[in-house]
Parts: C-alpha cells; structure tokens; sequence
C-alpha cells in the first residue's frame, strides 16, 4: 500500500510537472505608462469610469470627467485590467476641482483691491491698477483712461495679477471702447 501510494504521488508530481511545462506564460500586465494614452478610460478601484485621459505631458496627466478637466500625477495612477486606475471616484474627482476652484476665485478676489497692479497676460507689462471692485466689475485705471473689466478676466500669475489678454490688445480694446 506504501509503495502504491508513494507511485500515486510521483505520477501526481509528474503530471503537475507536465501540465505546468505545457501551459502557455501569461502575458505581461501592461504598465500605467502604456495605459496612460490620450482617449484611454480612467477607472476608480471599484471598476466605475472615473474620466478620460485627455492628454499626458511630462509626470503630469490631462483627465476630463465630463464636468471638469484636472490635471493628476502619473504616480497617482495604477495599472488596471481595463485601463489606468485612481484610487478616486468620478464625484471625488469633481469634488475636488469644484474646492480647487473655489481656492483659486477666493485667492483672486483677495487680490482684487484697490492699488494692485494690472499687468498683461505675459506678466511683463504693467497696463494700469485695480481703481474699485463692484459686484463682478473691476474698474482699472490705465493712461488711457478707467476701464470696466469683468472679474472673471483676471488670474494669479508669478509676477502679480495678470489680465488674460497680452497688453497691446488691452490697449487696443481701450481705444477701440472710445471711439
């Protein structure tokens, strides 16, 4: 009975030796950089579309929700059965980007005083200065005369608070208001 079974376990051995010999490698799991392509869905970790992959520049990541466009470090990303994978669902994703925006107005808004400098888009010239704020109007005194511009065209930059247009076509805008 010894011997049968130590037999019966060598032909187990051997068939599990073969079997395994026999079964085809799995193929290689696909990297987060190879997922992470222009197009390519984004899933949370619980399989639900999260976003789209807008664009990949660099470490960073361009993903559109449908609601909103945010950009994500390719570390934050996994490799996925389906695709690249965060750990966040489409509504956190929102979440975030509504709070983000929220920091960014309120940030602005600080910013909209009287006195502050006004420089164009390039941050290089300075047009004129912040004269008073009412409601969503920012009234900027420039040489060419006060000008009403709505707050929404304005942004933080590294040199101070900047227009979203270059200088030139400001002074342009100004000039074209008068005529």
């Amino acid at each position: 009975m010894r011997v049968f079974s130590m037999l019966l376990t060598g032909v187990a051995l051997a068939t599990a030796s073969v079997a395994t010999a026999q079964a085809p490698a799995a193929a290689p799991a696909a990297s987060v950089t190879d997922q992470l392509k222009a197009g390519a869905t984004v899933y949370d970790t619980a399989g639900g579309e999260a976003a789209k992959v807008e664009s990949v520049n660099g470490d960073m990541v361009t993903v559109d929700t449908g609601t909103n466009k945010l950009a994500i470090p390719v570390a934050s990303f996994g490799a996925g059965a389906n695709g690249p994978v965060l750990t966040t669902t489409k509504a956190q994703l929102d979440a975030a980007a509504g709070q983000a925006a929220n920091e960014a107005k309120a940030a602005l808004m600080a910013k909209l005083v009287p006195g502050t400098e006004v420089r164009g888009q390039a941050g290089q010239t300075v047009i004129g200065s912040v004269k008073s704020v009412a409601g969503d109007l920012v009234l900027v005194t420039t040489p060419k005369g006060d000008v009403n511009v709505p707050a929404t065209s304005f942004t933080n930059g590294p040199s101070g608070l900047l227009l979203q247009m270059s200088a030139e076509d400001f002074n342009k805008a100004v000039e074209a208001s008068k005529g």
